[in-house]
């Protein structure tokens, strides 16, 4: 079974996306803050990250940075997400493997 973590301010819309994807099979953890995100990830051992780009510290696109800049998580599949839809050029910038309009 393929571990997704995902990370969003928005607890309606993690729950919303964590149910909707355990109907698909995947594990889903879900974090709705986020102050060191590699103790999350070791904790959790995911497959591949989803990251809304609007957070309540800090934003997905350096969490994105971050995780591709550590020789530990480098190879990580990251997502980033937004409503937004002039952030959907920048995913690229903070090294994210790609972008998805949140609903």
């Amino acid at each position: 079974m393929k571990r997704v973590l995902i990370v969003d301010a928005d607890t309606e819309f993690l729950s919303g996306l964590k149910t909707k994807l355990t109907t698909y099979n995947f594990e889903v953890e879900t974090a709705s803050d986020v102050e060191n995100i590699f103790e999350l990830i070791y904790h959790t051992d995911p497959d591949i990250i989803l990251v809304n780009y609007i957070l309540n510290e800090g934003n997905g696109g350096t969490i994105s940075h971050q995780i591709k800049c550590n020789p530990d998580t480098h190879d990580l599949p990251v997502i980033m997400m937004s409503d937004y839809t002039d952030l959907c050029h920048l995913w690229k910038k903070f090294g994210c493997n790609d972008y998805m309009l949140k609903p």
